[in-house]
């Protein structure tokens, strides 16, 4: 994991998140009241609107085409994954926020690995965001060679921002 410099917002984003969000979180809502099939579809729709070429056009040139997790090359296997941040299951109003969206590959996003994991930080969180944070100081040097990450080389709660990464991408 390496850190990344955010692009720009895409325009399809950056023009319809609010709209979006009003109709995403209306959706929400109205299935909360009364969840039928016909209710989760219209949630399922609402909640995808990000899910644009151009999005996924600036995500994927942003983390070079890699993984935001394990920088493996996406491209090559499979399509990847706009993936939230801050799982959208449980932070909806973040579903459309540009600073919560990264690109994943299909294992690191899937429900073996983050899918909704997103600890707090009373249980080792929040998660490594490589948009925001330098995920190099997280990892002391020769890290690999270690049982575990010494405890005198960083502060207690990256030890267990790391404890998690490591465990999402099964490096544990």
């Amino acid at each position: 994991m390496i850190f990344v410099t955010r692009a720009n917002e895409p325009l399809v984003l950056k023009d319809n998140k609010a709209n979006w969000l009003l109709d995403y979180l209306a959706a929400l809502k109205t299935h909360k009241l009364n969840p039928t099939k016909s209710s989760k579809e219209i949630v399922g729709q609402k909640e995808n609107k990000y899910r644009q070429v151009e999005v996924k056009n600036v995500l994927k040139i942003m983390f070079a085409d890699k993984c935001a997790y394990c920088e493996s090359y996406i491209g090559h296997v499979s399509y990847g994954h706009i993936e939230h941040f801050m799982p959208k299951a449980k932070y909806p109003k973040h579903c459309f926020n540009w600073g919560n969206i990264l690109l994943a590959c299909e294992i690191c996003n899937g429900a073996q690995y983050k899918s909704v994991f997103f600890p707090q930080k009373k249980e080792g969180g929040p998660l490594i965001n490589p948009t925001k944070e330098d995920p190099s100081t997280f990892f002391p040097l020769n890290m690999i060679q270690l049982p575990q990450p010494p405890m005198f080389w960083v502060k207690m709660q990256e030890v267990l921002q790391l404890k998690n990464y490591l465990a999402l991408i099964d490096l544990n």
